[in-house]
Formats: C-alpha cells, sequence, structure tokens
C-alpha cells in the first residue's frame, strides 16, 4: 500500500510547474453540456478541491471542489502524457453516485 502512495506522489509532483500550479485543459464538452460553468471556475476548483477518489492511480481522478463562487462542483479527470490534467466531465451540484464514489473512496485510504 504504501509503495503505491509513494509511487502516486511522484507521478503527480513530477507533472507540476515550477510554480507549483497543476496545468489543466478543459474539454469543450464542459461547456457545450454546462454553459454556467466557464474554464476559471473549473480550473479553480480542480486545483484546490476538497475531495478525490482515485480511479487509476496516476491517470484518472474524480474530484470534487468549490470555484470562485462558492458552487460545489464535481469533475472527472485524466492525465494526458505531456503532464497535463484534462478535465473531461464537470458539473454543479455533485450528483449523490460521485459523493458516494468519493466517499468509499475515502474509506479506503484513497
Amino acid at each position: 500500500m504504501l509503495g503505491r502512495i509513494v509511487f502516486y506522489y511522484q507521478i503527480v509532483v513530477e507533472y507540476y510547474r515550477k510554480d507549483w500550479r497543476l496545468m489543466v485543459r478543459i474539454h469543450q464538452r464542459v461547456h457545450e453540456r454546462h454553459p454556467e460553468l466557464d474554464d476559471g471556475d473549473v480550473e479553480a476548483a480542480w486545483e484546490s478541491y476538497c475531495f478525490a477518489a482515485v480511479r487509476i492511480p496516476g491517470e484518472r481522478e474524480m474530484r470534487t471542489g468549490y470555484d470562485p463562487q462558492g458552487r460545489y462542483i464535481e469533475m472527472v479527470g485524466v492525465l494526458l502524457a505531456d503532464g497535463v490534467w484534462l478535465v473531461y466531465h464537470a458539473m454543479t451540484p455533485p450528483s449523490k453516485k460521485t459523493l458516494r464514489e468519493i466517499e468509499n473512496a475515502r474509506r479506503r485510504g484513497y
């Protein structure tokens, strides 16, 4: 278990910029399905997330966080080969299924 956490930590830290900010891209699909969310809102919520559920360590995560307007946002992102997180799903408010998945991940220790 500890080896998995250290491996995950090394991968995530490796992809930070020198100024310690994550590199994030927002997929166009997010804006098409949820026009109330803009890039800045989703990026701020992704970078300052409250809870996360790791689906595939070092590759895919589900996160929940607050945007600058105080809205609680559910997001799913994948880590691309160039070290950028691509957020391909975001919506507000988070669904019950998402909150349940994150709670289960917290219980497992992810």
